[in-house]
């Protein structure tokens, strides 16, 4: 190949995959709200850190009251009386917070005298902030001042990052917070920031529940509650972002299921403008909140559908995560004897009951019938005659635990014309097709992770090659 004939096939491959130079867009989350409280008069300032990956043209913050599962609107007027943005100041040691509890080296700047939020569930937006612009790479507190009054059906709250709140909006601009409050569900209404940048990157948008948003409902050990949040640029989208060179729009919401992403919900896809700037590729991690025996054609449903609004979009290049181990230890167990094919028994450290189990994993991966059990442990299952041999220490599982693997082998085989699958599941295992995940990456709940597996997800989905680079 030629040097000219060279240089435009490298055009014509940046065209595929990288939007058009000139102004992108992307979005961060502050908070994902998927609950509803009722009316009740409130005063509050509210604050959080940002930091973007790139140098940004002009961004602004906007707010929605929005429950994001339901397709009910509430109706309580907020309204944001300012915003401001400062510098952090850090804990000075592990016993008065470590890391952040809200304070600033000075007075905070303000960049916006505030907006009223629609009460039809449109989204109220500050001005676009050109003045002061964030520089990439760097650590920046933004600041709001909120009050909503006792009138109308409620406000939408829920999962959000890593949130300062104290009382009166018109502490917005102080540089210290009295009696500030850190918390994961303080963030009233569904809060981004949307920002432009100029630089021709890809833009993935990542699409998925509360491990997607990460939500974390725990205190790492060692380390006090003021820390044990995750900070809006701490998500594994984001992370991956910065560590891959694309823009991150992170659409996670905690509590969706598949169904709700397939039909059910329209708003979860509303949340950004994705029809004026197409996304170069997705990234799609759901199926936790979607696990139930007998629910295998719901889920390749749904996965189908919501491929099918990816591609709507304009999206081509669709990867899934494959599903993380959810703790349903009580729903596995492995063999303790070798099984030749056309056994009609297994030996297991497995009580499994009556019904259908899943025996082994990968190719020779099958679904037996258990009619019977005797013995004290390990325990003798009757099943209908094998169809493959397995050998000792191969698990045996049943129930969630079962349908999760199911559902695991069926992605893997890439349905439906998907790019490619992100290997979540063996990044964060506990040990070699273990039912839980590693206990130094998990939350307390064992569901949700500590801002160290974010890490850990974003290096895996870079590997998984989402954005592969274009000289």
């Amino acid at each position: 190949m030629d040097a000219v004939t060279l240089s435009q096939a490298l055009v014509d491959a940046k065209k595929k995959y990288v939007g058009k130079p000139g102004t992108r867009r992307s979005m961060i989350p502050l908070s994902a709200p998927n609950q509803t409280t009722a009316a009740t008069s409130s005063d509050f300032t509210f604050r959080s850190m940002v930091k973007f990956p790139r140098p940004v043209k002009r961004w602004r913050l906007g707010i929605m009251n929005r429950n994001l599962r339901s397709t009910t609107i509430p109706t309580s007027p907020i309204t944001v009386t300012g915003v401001y943005i400062g510098e952090p100041v850090y804990g000075a040691s592990v016993a008065s917070g470590g890391r952040w509890v809200g304070a600033c080296t000075g007075a905070l700047t303000q960049v916006d005298d505030g907006f009223t939020v629609p009460v039809n569930g449109n989204r109220g937006w500050s001005d676009w902030v050109t003045e002061e612009t964030f520089e990439a790479g760097v650590e920046r507190v933004i600041s709001w001042g909120s009050t909503t009054a006792a009138t109308g059906t409620g406000v939408a709250f829920g999962n959000s990052l890593q949130v300062i709140r104290a009382a009166g909006s018109a502490n917005a601009g102080n540089a210290t917070l009295s009696g500030a409050t850190t918390g994961v569900s303080l963030a009233f209404g569904d809060i981004v920031i949307e920002y432009e940048f100029a630089e021709p990157i890809q833009t993935g948008l990542f699409v998925g529940d509360s491990n997607t948003l990460h939500y974390n409902p725990s205190t790492p050990p060692l380390l006090p509650s003021a820390g044990a949040g995750t900070l809006p640029y701490e998500t594994w989208p984001c992370v991956a972002g910065d560590m891959g060179g694309f823009a991150a729009i992170n659409l996670g919401v905690g509590s969706t299921t598949m169904a709700e992403w397939g039909s059910t919900v329209p708003i979860l896809w509303d949340r950004v403008d994705l029809a004026s700037y197409v996304a170069d590729f997705a990234v799609v991690s759901l199926g936790t909140n979607s696990l139930a025996a007998g629910q295998s054609q719901a889920f390749l449903d749904n996965f189908r559908l919501i491929n099918a609004k990816l591609r709507a979009l304009g999206i081509t290049r669709i990867f899934w995560t494959d599903i993380t181990p959810r703790e349903y230890a009580n729903l596995h167990g492995t063999l303790t004897a070798a099984a030749s094919a056309g056994a009609t028994s297994i030996s297991s450290t497995y009580n499994a009951p009556n019904g259908t189990i899943l025996i082994g994993s990968g190719t020779n991966a099958e679904q037996v019938t258990v009619s019977g059990t005797s013995g004290a442990g390990p325990y003798t299952l009757t099943v209908g005659a094998l169809a493959n041999a397995h050998a000792v220490g191969e698990s045996v599982t049943s129930g969630n635990e079962m349908e999760r693997r199911l559902y695991n082998n069926l992605l893997r085989q890439l349905p439906d014309g998907i790019t490619g699958v992100v290997p979540f599941e063996k990044a964060l295992e506990a040990s070699p097709n273990s039912p839980s995940c590693d206990p130094r990456y998990v939350s307390h709940d064992a569901l949700h992770f500590l801002r160290s597996a974010n890490a850990v997800k974003a290096q895996v989905t870079i590997s998984a090659g989402v954005a592969p680079k274009i000289n």
